[in-house]
């Protein structure tokens, strides 16, 4: 598990991605899409006496690059809602950042990203049905964190969560299950 995070636990893993999905939320609040949220995009640091503390960067930044790039040359296309690939899934809004977030999730609980392969491979799999084998199949994690990644993984944003709120208060409440 998590081999190059030296005291990894579930918890403070569930726990950081709620506080950024809290962020997240202040963004929205503000008509902000951050876009391009994959593990590049996420600052952790270190603190001696406080612990890490993740923040994201970036913010707002994917938008504007998507006018001059290829907005795989920004972000990571494992990370990439089926948005980016697909004009029918709509556009990037505030549902593609919560299925960022929970793509990172996926790679912080699972030790790999939820899809793999080349550019061509991801851009075939993540607008497809086909939904990332469970990260409690893979690795030693409870059960139901499989139902929060695979709300927050939806290929159709209808079927993701609603707000970035809803998407961080299922983290608080898991974190209290582990």
């Amino acid at each position: 598990m998590r081999s190059d995070l030296p005291d990894w636990n579930i918890s403070e893993t569930v726990g950081t991605v709620a506080r950024l999905a809290d962020g997240l939320s202040v963004l929205h609040q503000y008509d902000i899409v951050h876009g391009g949220i994959d593990p590049e995009s996420i600052a952790v640091e270190l603190e001696a006496e406080a612990g890490q503390h993740a923040r994201l960067n970036n913010v707002g930044l994917l938008p504007v690059y998507r006018w001059f790039v290829d907005p795989s040359s920004c972000l990571d296309p494992r990370f990439a809602a089926p948005e980016y690939f697909d004009a029918s899934f709509g556009g990037v809004d505030q549902a593609t950042d919560i299925y960022q977030l929970g793509a990172v999730l996926y790679y912080l609980l699972a030790d790999q990203p939820p899809y793999a392969g080349s550019y061509a491979d991801v851009r075939k799999q993540i607008p497809g049905d086909t939904q990332p084998t469970p990260p409690s199949e893979s690795v030693d994690v409870p059960v139901f964190l499989d139902g929060i990644v695979s709300k927050a993984l939806g290929s159709q944003k209808l079927t993701r969560y609603e707000t970035a709120v809803a998407f961080k208060q299922d983290l608080l409440d898991a974190r209290e299950r582990i």
